[in-house]
């Protein structure tokens, strides 16, 4: 009985991890970070658009990135972020497809890890979030973020995102 117990638990997790679905997104946001003070909540918004991006390696130039505007909706993050002398903390929200009143996919998210140097008024930062879950095409999702971001002295942020999502359809 007991082997019968644990092939069907068996069954059912190899059936789980077939039905996942990964996602790969790398986006950047720009929004409007405003009083980046330390030790208080601030709340920012910032968009992100269909982007093609295409990094090239070449053996005598290096490295070269270009990033262009693609054709489709657009993302909204939504965050609220405390920074903390030379770490930070952050939670928040990503919504993708925000063109469609029907259709609204949601990532949900907290920071596991979040470094940051102020220099001559500017903010430079990276950080780990954890997904913790979302809503539509995301609801159930687990997996990570990664962010690196600048915030400047005007209260400009430039946010580059990488992302491993699953979940299950």
């Amino acid at each position: 009985m007991k082997s019968i117990i644990i092939k069907a638990l068996l069954m059912i997790c190899l059936i789980s991890i077939v039905s996942s679905i990964q996602v790969e997104y790398s986006l950047q946001f720009q929004g409007l970070l405003f009083n980046a003070g330390m030790n208080s909540p601030e709340a920012f918004d910032a968009r992100a658009s269909t982007e093609v991006i295409t990094t090239t390696i070449d053996p005598v130039d290096g490295v070269d990135c270009v990033v262009k505007t693609g054709v489709g909706a657009q993302g909204l993050l939504k965050s609220q972020i405390v920074f903390k002398g030379t770490t930070f903390v952050q939670n928040g929200t990503i919504t993708f497809g925000l063109s469609s009143q029907d259709h609204t996919h949601v990532l949900k998210f907290e920071s596991i890890y979040g470094n940051c140097v102020h220099s001559h008024g500017n903010i430079r930062g990276a950080g780990v979030f954890n997904v913790t879950g979302g809503e539509g095409q995301f609801a159930g999702a687990h997996g990570y973020i990664t962010t690196n971001f600048l915030v400047n002295t005007e209260g400009h942020i430039i946010c580059d995102q990488w992302a491993l999502i699953t979940y299950n359809p």
